[in-house]
């Protein structure tokens, strides 16, 4: 195109660009003898008009992103759904792409005695399996009715812990506990296969990588892979892998990695295609997920080294230390859920008052809590928080927005505290699961 240009004799070409100041008033073909040069020139004078804007790469209006901005990381095996597994996604963020309850009132509230997962949400119905009246895989409503139950195989002792999981082809995975038995049920709730683990599965979340195989660890301390049709794929065996029923696993961004809590070490890293421990870290007992930004930056509760404090430790994908943030808390390992990020990286754990980090590892700021935290917090596509609290009598779910303002609290009945992560619906709901309590509630 440029070449044509050239072709050009220089005056003809200056009158064009003259005549753009002055298009309003002047016709451009004022300079033109005939329809012939018309028809030439004006494609000619496009070009000119295009290649002389200055590029603009980014929409004029975008506010600028900060340091740590967070992407949402695809996973296409898991359902695309509002909140398909624990804690809402791979990475264990907590991070919901919606937004949360702006009333903090409640919206319903359902009998379920002794439940012990958290509620995921499909396109159409939350699912929770709690252990006792009722108990077994219930699907319901959005507005709290019982749509179906599907009771697991009665074995030695009928109890439920670990949070089931949506896959995109709406395959519903569930375990029942000491039995050992993950359970593949399709979206109407009947039974594809079961996987008989052989040991018991205790863990609090699950996970599937980007090929849509399962992973959890078991009370043998296995890490166990297992495929979509369910057959074991491959097992590696760690006597300090964190098995217990306040551990979930999470990945790395690529789906390469899979992070596992330790009981000190406080983390391992697994190289899922290799089968190998790719590093540890941590000393001291982890109970959480570690929580994986889109950087593939994790971050865990513990101590660095044997003479450190518990802190809040920001990790490189390689294990190195990018930086720790002192608590007072003397010991974490016993306090506390699993933390958040929001979309402008900042960190968020909760145990006797909410910490906001940033993304440096600075303090934003802290607020005291009427109690304690022992649960995962979350946090929506508005950058709020939300954060269960309890004194193990009475249990509150607080919304505090990312500048440390409370914006409600919501109390729950007399003995009903948090245990589970939370969740958040296409309606803005809230769902809140109950640790061994007698309900299950919906904030809007």
């Amino acid at each position: 195109m440029f070449f044509i240009l050239k072709r050009f004799p220089t005056r003809i070409i200056l009158k064009i660009k003259l005549s753009i100041k002055g298009f309003v008033k002047n016709s451009i073909f004022d300079f033109l003898p005939s329809i012939f040069s018309r028809i030439i020139l004006c494609p000619l004078l496009l070009l000119l008009l295009i290649f002389s804007c200055k590029e603009n790469p980014t929409t004029p209006n975008e506010p600028i992103k900060p340091p740590g901005y967070q992407e949402d990381i695809p996973w296409p095996s898991l359902a695309y759904s509002p909140w398909p597994m624990n804690h809402g996604n791979p990475q264990s963020t907590g991070r919901s792409k919606l937004i949360g309850p702006a009333s903090g009132i409640g919206n319903w509230m359902m009998d379920m005695n002794y439940n012990q997962t958290s509620a995921v949400i499909g396109n159409q119905y939350i699912y929770i399996a709690p252990t006792l009246d009722p108990k077994g895989l219930l699907s319901i409503t959005r507005d709290g009715q019982i749509h179906s139950q599907k009771i697991l195989y009665n074995g030695s002792t009928y109890e439920i812990q670990t949070t089931p999981l949506i896959a995109n082809d709406g395959t519903i995975y569930v375990c029942l506990g000491l039995d050992g038995i993950l359970y593949a049920f399709s979206s109407d709730s009947t039974i594809k296969w079961q996987f008989n683990n052989g040991s018991s599965i205790w863990i609090k979340g699950m996970n599937i990588d980007l090929d849509g195989n399962i992973y959890f660890v078991d009370s043998n301390k296995n890490l166990v892979c297992v495929d979509k049709n369910g057959s074991l794929l491959w097992k590696i065996q760690n006597d300090k892998f964190n098995w217990t029923s306040a551990s979930s696993l999470s990945f790395s961004p690529d789906g390469s990695t899979l992070y596992i809590p330790g009981l000190n070490p406080s983390v391992f890293a697994v190289d899922i295609k290799n089968k190998i421990i790719k590093w540890q870290f941590g000393s001291s007992e982890y109970n959480a997920a570690p929580m994986v930004d889109c950087d593939g930056n994790i971050y865990i509760n513990s101590k660095a080294y044997a003479s450190a404090s518990y802190g809040t430790c920001s990790l490189k994908p390689d294990g190195t230390i990018n930086w720790v943030y002192f608590h007072n808390n003397q010991d974490m390992s016993t306090l506390g859920g699993d933390g958040t990020i929001d979309k402008n990286g900042n960190i968020y754990f909760a145990y006797d008052s909410l910490y906001s980090i940033k993304y440096d590892g600075t303090l934003n700021w802290k607020i005291s809590l009427n109690g304690n935290c022992e649960s995962p917090i979350i946090c929506d596509d508005n950058n709020d928080i939300y954060v269960p609290v309890t004194d193990w009598v009475t249990g509150w779910f607080y919304k505090i927005s990312s500048a440390s303002s409370i914006k409600w609290i919501f109390t729950l009945e007399p003995n009903d505290v948090f245990g589970f992560s939370p969740s958040i619906d296409d309606s803005s709901k809230l769902y809140l699961p109950i640790w061994r309590g007698k309900h299950f509630y919906s904030v809007k």
